[in-house]
């Protein structure tokens, strides 16, 4: 199953309405799925950090499920350019 979820932000935001949001993200991953993370919205250069911690709280969501989570750049999609 392919579950596309489009989100406006703030989600590093430590607060009821985010544990809801991650807990509905990772429902219909099965154990040993995947999640594939494209920050479009990011200004960061990097956005290893940012993956890496939100990583962390879809998988406390998960009910004991081991998820996998992937990061690929926005620019595997429009090219090396910035704008969309």
């Amino acid at each position: 199953m392919t579950k596309f979820i489009l989100h406006g932000g703030f989600t590093r935001v430590e607060n009821e309405l985010n544990r809801s949001f991650f807990k509905e993200l990772v429902s219909d991953v099965l154990d040993g799925g995947a999640i594939l993370m494209i920050f479009f919205a990011s200004r960061e250069d990097d956005p290893t950090e940012t993956f890496k911690e939100l990583s962390e709280r879809m998988q406390s969501e998960a009910a004991g499920k081991k998820i996998h989570f992937v990061l690929t750049a926005k620019e595997r999609f429009f090219g090396r350019s910035s704008e969309c």
